[in-house]
């Protein structure tokens, strides 16, 4: 897989040291791209470990989803891009910049992805979002989380109502709303890859676990689902990534 075979927004989720890192490192290796991530995260101090070439690798630093978003407002994110040719933004861990308000979370959640539309429309930057994968939810329940900022406002009320059937607290985590509608084509920007999955519904959500071998990972597209879903090996050691479709 490479950056031309991305969707346009990926979410890319899974437990602590999954490999999602490794795995954006190995796309970005060879393309200008901008890390965006908490200022208590050093995904520099990993990528210097593995000799990841930082040249390419620009970093901001933010303290919330509300700090973020106002920067792509103010276009300083757009002229950044601009200026540095970046093809791709990456968000790394999301979950690190939720705040204590929820609402606003939501709220800076949505106008997160209408920017990140808007970006692969003007300047063909595609997006990965990192996330964490939410405690106590089994793997079956997995390929039906996505993110919830990035659906429609009318789809998300409903995923709200659902969510607060399970747990009244639920309804507040920014990262887990069950997905149950796809996007129409006409609100989705026409991905580079000719595909009616991609066509159809976005975002797209992959699903990254550790192996009980060292140093090898499974990624899975967990959305849209399809017959054959997309699976590859994630092979990480000291000096090499390595990305192969099963």
């Amino acid at each position: 897989m490479d950056i031309e075979r991305l969707p346009i927004i990926s979410e890319l989720y899974g437990e602590k040291n999954s490999g999602s890192a490794e795995f954006c490192f190995y796309i970005a290796k060879s393309t200008n791209s901008l890390w965006i991530e908490s200022c208590k995260r050093t995904c520099t101090k990993r990528a210097e470990l593995m000799h990841i070439d930082l040249n390419s690798m620009h970093i901001c630093k933010v303290l919330n989803i509300y700090l973020l978003v106002n920067k792509l407002q103010t276009k300083e994110i757009h002229n950044f891009i601009e200026t540095h040719k970046i093809k791709l933004l990456i968000i790394n861990k999301l979950d690190d910049l939720t705040t204590a308000d929820h609402q606003e979370d939501t709220k800076s959640s949505l106008e997160l992805v209408k920017h990140l539309k808007m970006m692969y429309i003007t300047h063909s930057v595609k997006s990965i979002v990192i996330t964490n994968v939410r405690p106590g939810y089994s793997n079956s329940s997995l390929a039906k989380r996505l993110l919830g900022g990035m659906f429609a406002n009318s789809a998300f009320s409903a995923y709200c109502a659902i969510e607060d059937e399970e747990t009244e607290s639920s309804k507040y985590n920014l990262n887990t709303y069950i997905a149950t509608q796809r996007f129409s084509k006409k609100d989705t920007p026409r991905s580079t890859v000719h595909n009616n999955s991609w066509d159809s519904c976005m975002p797209t959500a992959f699903y990254i676990e550790k192996t009980p071998i060292p140093g090898v990972h499974m990624m899975r597209m967990v959305r849209p689902k399809t017959p054959n879903g997309l699976q590859y090996i994630l092979k990480v050691n000291s000096d090499e990534i390595s990305v192969d479709r099963i």
